[in-house]
């Protein structure tokens, strides 16, 4: 039996604070560690970047530590928003892998269980842990997912994204400079494979209908600039994107606060794609 309690260490944040779960038989080695994005990089160094690309805010970390010298630290990374949170989950997991229900979804691996659920990503690794490793990383981040109360679900524009060929976990959101774009922002992705060949279709998503018609302009200027002719068939614009020559036309189309398209140098292919996701947003939005 593996028995997980609630103690009195709480960390803060935007929340209500979240108390550290007891873990039968392991204690927690001092005081939690917080750390901000000017501190980030004393944690992680090389990496912190990309966490802060994802708006990052803040994170806590707990240790623990058992009589047999096992350990388990847990890492509880705090970002601006839902789409963040799923960011950066999504930069770090695994196309294929052993993935369970915790939070929103989580993944264990040998001595490694990460899970996100709302703005919240938490990586859990443990070390000398000799029985029932997996189900006490398990009862550990169920406890910490309970309390956060961010809803358990996925940013609402990933329906968006039709099943049918849809490559497996590859939904990403990217959290700014998409296409090498400052302008675009950021953009839900997702790959497909149609009749054999790769395709990446992406969403941009922004608060209202007035900032997606600014991403437009900016783009149709930086267009007319590179001397590119953009041609309109039933509300779907193409063109060719002079850093992605070799992807083919750019189809993309738009409605209130959406945008989305994909490259291709198949038509057919691109504008039935865009229709499906044209009627998706519409049931969802």
């Amino acid at each position: 039996i593996i028995l997980i309690l609630m103690n009195t260490s709480l960390f803060g944040g935007t929340q209500a604070s979240i108390q550290s779960p007891e873990i039968q038989g392991f204690s927690l080695k001092g005081k939690p560690m917080t750390y901000t994005p000017d501190t980030l990089y004393e944690y992680i160094n090389g990496a912190a970047d990309l966490y802060l690309n994802y708006h990052f805010k803040k994170l806590t970390v707990f240790e623990y530590r058992n009589k047999e010298k096992g350990s388990i630290t847990v890492d509880i990374y705090e970002h601006k928003d839902m789409n963040n949170g799923f960011g950066i989950y999504c930069s770090e997991k695994p196309r294929k892998g052993n993935f369970m229900k915790i939070g929103t979804e989580g993944y264990y691996e040998q001595g490694v269980l990460n899970f996100y659920k709302g703005k919240y990503y938490v990586k859990v690794s443990s070390f000398g842990i000799k029985k029932d490793e997996k189900k006490i990383l398990s009862k550990l981040t169920h406890a910490f997912a309970k309390q956060f109360k961010s809803k358990s679900s996925l940013p609402k524009a990933i329906i968006g994204f039709p099943k049918k060929n849809l490559v497996t976990k590859s939904e990403k959101y990217i959290s700014k400079n998409f296409l090498g774009h400052a302008f675009l922002h950021s953009a839900f992705v997702a790959d497909y494979k149609i009749a054999n060949s790769p395709y990446q279709v992406f969403i941009i998503e922004t608060e209202d209908e007035k900032d997606i018609k600014q991403i437009l302009e900016k783009y149709m200027a930086f267009l007319k600039k590179k001397d590119i002719i953009i041609e309109k068939e039933n509300g779907i614009l193409s063109f060719i994107d002079p850093y992605y020559k070799s992807k083919g036309r750019l189809y993309i189309k738009y409605r209130k606060n959406h945008m989305w398209g994909m490259f291709s140098k198949d038509a057919k292919i691109a504008k039935s794609m865009i229709s499906h996701i044209d009627s998706r947003l519409k049931k969802t939005f």
